[in-house]
């Protein structure tokens, strides 16, 4: 196994009281090393970047890297719920004309571009769990989009529009499932107005017989 193979091994294997509660522990415990696993050189990376609106990145990479493909990093305390800041890394991408958006607590990586006709929050290109670090498929992933090399070359754009038809594929399907379920639901409900109607005419027949001497 490589030193770098065991590295990523260790990362994944920390457990919630070796990384610590905090979102510097995740930064300086998780993400960073990461980072450096994949060519990144710490004095390269930009901590705690003012946005334009005043905002806070806790990691940038933009010095080294082409001005198309810049990658924000933002992480949270240990168990934050990352769904409640999609509208703040949002704001963070948009603002710094970001390539990637990365948002990161001590158990998930979730790694996002604005895709092209797809709202920010279903631009998800991967979900990573950090156990799942040493797996190879996982480390390909990271690799494609975030090595240095990658990104000093413009390759990650290639990753990305892969990713995007993916992702666009999925969400025609999911539309196409959704049209046909509402269809169907309307299919029946017009039959039940339809059973409604002959039970009102049957019931107005019987009470005329029943009145009838």
């Amino acid at each position: 196994m490589t030193e770098a193979k065991e590295a990523i091994y260790r990362v994944a294997e920390l457990r919630k009281s070796d990384i610590g509660p905090t979102e510097e522990n995740v930064k300086q415990k998780v993400i960073v090393p990461i980072l450096e696993f994949l060519g990144h050189k710490r004095e390269n990376l930009e901590f705690e970047y003012r946005t334009r609106r005043g905002g806070k990145i806790d990691i940038f990479i933009k010095s080294n890297v082409p001005s198309d493909c810049r990658v924000i990093i933002d992480t949270k305390n240990y168990e934050e719920n990352l769904n409640n800041h999609i509208e703040q890394i949002k704001e963070y991408t948009f603002d710094e004309a970001a390539l990637l958006t990365i948002i990161a607590n001590g158990t998930a990586i979730r790694i996002y571009s604005p895709l092209r006709g797809v709202a920010f929050e279903r631009s998800l290109l991967h979900s990573i769990k950090r156990q799942d670090l040493s797996k190879d498929s996982v480390w390909g992933i990271l690799s494609g989009l975030l090595h240095i090399q990658n990104l000093q070359s413009r390759n990650v754009i290639k990753h990305i529009d892969e990713r995007e038809r993916q992702i666009k594929d999925a969400i025609a399907n999911e539309d196409l499932l959704t049209q046909e379920y509402e269809e169907t639901i309307e299919g029946i409900d017009s039959e039940i107005e339809t059973k409604e109607e002959e039970i009102r005419i049957l019931r107005k027949r019987k009470d005329s017989l029943t009145e009838e001497p």
